[in-house]
């Protein structure tokens, strides 16, 4: 009987030894199968990373992607490609925000400005600097804004001498009138932008508007007028509105071939 027993615990022993071996064993083999996989993927990496960074593996990169990253990489290279083919607009081009005039104000920023300057002493007054291309709207004599301007698109900028010659005139006027003009058409288009600053000048239909044409600004291209971009005349038109309809006070203009240097400095 005792030796019956003693064979069976014999037997769980080594069954149990051998279980124990056979666990080592297939851990084993799993650990050095995970290595080698890991040593590839790294190397496979590795690849990639010194396939990216080869002036002579540059054209067929995205053919030869390896890892997901080279992919994520890929398709941020599309997305900037296209943004640089998307056509930026001319208001946010940097070059039209040369000499300090304003081509687009912000909206609040700009009721705050309005409100600001219309509490300035003194009246408001306007010269034009043709061969600057900008508008200077003055209060009580001080500089307060600048616009960036459109003129006669007339090639030589010259003082404007007879009707159609597509030139500015030069000399000292004043507002008449402010109209509403964002429905007046011109070519069938709508022109004129929001508002229309009509000048008392020798000439008929001279006046200082906005425009359907904001990448003018800045160039001979009106066929007379003064053109701002069309946020700009609303701010300004909210600047003189008071002066001109409710004082019947007149809003000086004054267009000038070329400021003397310094005289708003």
């Amino acid at each position: 009987m005792n030796s019956g027993v003693n064979s069976q615990k014999l037997f769980y022993v080594i069954s149990s030894f051998f279980l124990l071996v056979l666990i080592i064993f297939t851990l084993r083999v799993n650990y050095a199968s995970s290595a080698s996989n890991g040593e590839d993927g790294a190397l496979k990496t590795f690849a990639a990373n010194m396939q990216a960074s080869s002036p002579s593996a540059a054209a067929p990169q995205q053919s030869r992607a390896v890892t997901n990253g080279q992919n994520e990489v890929s398709k941020l290279e599309e997305k900037e490609v296209s943004a640089e083919e998307k056509p930026v607009p001319a208001e946010t081009d940097a070059a039209a925000a040369q000499a300090g005039a304003s081509n687009a104000p912000d909206s609040i920023a700009s009721i705050i400005s309005v409100e600001k300057i219309k509490k300035m002493p003194g009246d408001f007054s306007i010269v034009v600097d043709k061969s600057r291309y900008l508008l200077k709207l003055y209060k009580g004599g001080k500089l307060v804004k600048k616009y960036k301007v459109a003129i006669g698109r007339n090639p030589d900028g010259a003082d404007k001498k007879a009707k159609g010659d597509l030139r500015t005139p030069e000399g000292n006027f004043h507002i008449v009138s402010i109209h509403k003009s964002d429905k007046w058409l011109h070519e069938g288009k709508f022109a004129y932008g929001p508002w229309f600053l009509r000048l008392k000048t020798p000439w008929q239909g001279i006046g200082i508007h906005g425009t359907d044409e904001p990448e003018s600004l800045g160039k001979k291209a009106s066929e007379g007028c003064i053109r701002l971009h069309s946020d700009c005349i609303t701010e300004l038109k909210k600047l003189v509105e008071d002066q001109v309809v409710k004082s019947k006070k007149k809003v000086k203009v004054d267009v000038l071939a070329k400021c003397e240097d310094g005289e708003d400095e």
